[in-house]
């Protein structure tokens, strides 16, 4: 494995999908095969927006660019968001990436005032891009238990794959057994986004909500990741507890494994935990040398909350535009002269 990984790099191929920051990659380079993911971060904070960013929007855009390399498969299991609202903001994201203009859903609904005819024709033009975006990403809304997400993603490795059989001696007899999976493309990357936790339902049999995070992360994820090479990227929501009071005061508002909400056992499972913060959210004036007064909400921090092959506790200043899904790493503070761009950036779109 080491060989054969050591030679793609050689010749121009991938190990991973980089997640489109820079700095970020220096940690951790991007998104493996047979690795576990999770996200979290206090409600209404930008983890879904922040998972899109990495396992949706920049995951497809580097395969679409190296698609003759890697191929992808996104199971999207959307548990709170119908498939329709989903691929709004994707047009919504799209429309800022290709052509710089700031219309959050609301605007493409007409809610108010009549989306612009020029707007419209652009998003017209991308139509094709949406149909190739689809058959990549398939929004799943009506699956929403344990066992049903299990079945959807195993179904798809059935029928991309075989296993290869041993024989293995039980009971006086002689039995062919599962001895390991082969796939049909061993440079597919299949993940599947569930979110968030809280959200799951509950099955028969099941004490309630703890039970069905543990049941898919436990059991499922880590039969599917560790048998066929499966990318769980779990969206898993800070207990309300962590925004009390006493936690203000400490200065303690990163997510934390502690902070899980309804299961902390998820921790033991994954590979990488990553958290969101906002610090503007809790009247923070200043923050690692940010002005925080400035950014407001357009400004949130990345956190390593674990990772099994180290990084834990590096954290990542993003600069963040919520009504578009999009996030950019941020110079250093202290890069003057980036920074002033970033201000004068900044001020342009709110300006817009």
């Amino acid at each position: 494995k080491i060989e054969k990984n050591r030679e793609r790099i050689l010749s121009g191929n991938f190990n991973c999908i980089p997640w489109g920051f820079p700095r970020l990659e220096k940690i951790i380079p991007g998104i493996e095969q047979s690795n576990y993911y999770l996200m979290s971060a206090s409600s209404k904070v930008g983890k879904t927006q922040l998972t899109d960013i990495l396992f949706l929007y920049n995951a497809y855009d580097f395969y679409r660019k190296n698609r003759d390399k890697i191929r992808l498969k996104i199971f999207y299991f959307s548990l709170e968001m119908s498939p329709q609202a989903k691929m709004m903001q994707a047009i919504s994201h799209s429309l800022f990436k290709e052509h710089g203009i700031v219309y959050d859903t609301r605007k493409l609904r007409s809610a108010s005032t009549p989306l612009p005819e020029d707007v419209l024709k652009k998003i017209r033009l991308m139509e094709k891009d949406f149909e190739d975006f689809e058959v990549v990403v398939e929004f799943i809304t009506d699956i929403k238990n344990p066992y049903g997400i299990y079945k959807k993603i195993k179904s798809h490795y059935d029928a991309n794959g075989k296993w290869h059989k041993k024989k293995k001696i039980y009971g006086g007899e002689e039995h062919m057994v599962n001895d390991y999976y082969e796939p049909n493309d061993p440079d597919e990357y299949v993940i599947g986004i569930v979110d968030h936790a809280s959200l799951l339902k509950v099955e028969k049999g099941m004490k309630g909500k703890k039970d069905a995070i543990d049941k898919l992360s436990s059991d499922y994820f880590i039969e599917l990741r560790n048998n066929y090479g499966f990318i769980p990227a779990f969206v898993q929501q800070q207990a309300n507890s962590q925004e009390d009071l006493e936690h203000i005061k400490m200065d303690a508002m990163s997510p934390t494994f502690a902070g899980l909400a309804d299961s902390k056992d998820t921790q033991r499972d994954l590979n990488v935990g990553i958290g969101i913060y906002s610090p503007a959210r809790y009247k923070v004036s200043t923050f690692m040398g940010y002005d925080i007064d400035y950014f407001g909400d357009n400004i949130r921090f990345l956190e390593i909350m674990g990772d099994r092959e180290g990084g834990a506790g590096s954290v990542v200043p993003l600069l963040f535009l919520g009504a578009v899904n999009y996030f950019t790493e941020l110079p250093h503070p202290d890069d003057k002269p980036n920074m002033r761009k970033v201000y004068q950036y900044l001020d342009k779109i709110r300006a817009a």
